[in-house]
C-alpha cells in the first residue's frame, strides 16, 4: 500500500469584521491566516472547492462587513512567453525615448 499525499487547494479570503471579539466563529470555516485588529480585517484560507458556499455563509454572520477572494490563482503566472516577444533594437528604445520627451 502506497501513502500518497494528496495536496488540497486552497484559497484566500479577507474578511472585513466589525468587531474582533467574535472571530473565534471563524475557526469553523477554515484556517486564520493574519489578523488585523487596527484595520478591522482577518485573512483565511479555505478550501478552493467550496470556496463560494463558505463566502456567503461568512457574509450571513452579524460581525462581517464584507467578503473578498483572491484572485491571484486565476492568474497566469507564467511570463516566458512574454519576455521574448519584446526584442528591441538600440534605434527603437532611443525612437521611444524621443517620443516620451515630446508627450512631455
Amino acid at each position: 500500500m502506497e501513502n500518497v499525499l494528496e495536496l488540497n487547494r486552497r484559497r484566500l479570503i479577507a474578511i472585513y469584521f466589525y468587531n474582533p471579539k467574535f472571530l473565534k466563529n471563524l475557526k469553523r470555516f477554515g484556517e486564520i491566516f493574519y489578523i488585523s485588529n487596527k484595520l478591522k480585517y482577518a485573512l483565511m484560507y479555505v478550501e478552493d472547492k467550496e470556496v463560494d458556499v463558505l463566502i456567503k455563509q461568512i457574509e450571513h454572520l452579524h460581525f462581517v462587513r464584507e467578503v473578498v477572494e483572491s484572485f491571484r490563482p486565476d492568474i497566469e503566472m507564467n511570463f516566458a512567453d512574454r519576455i521574448g516577444k519584446f526584442n528591441y533594437q538600440e534605434d527603437d528604445r532611443e525612437n521611444q525615448k524621443i517620443e516620451l520627451k515630446l508627450k512631455c
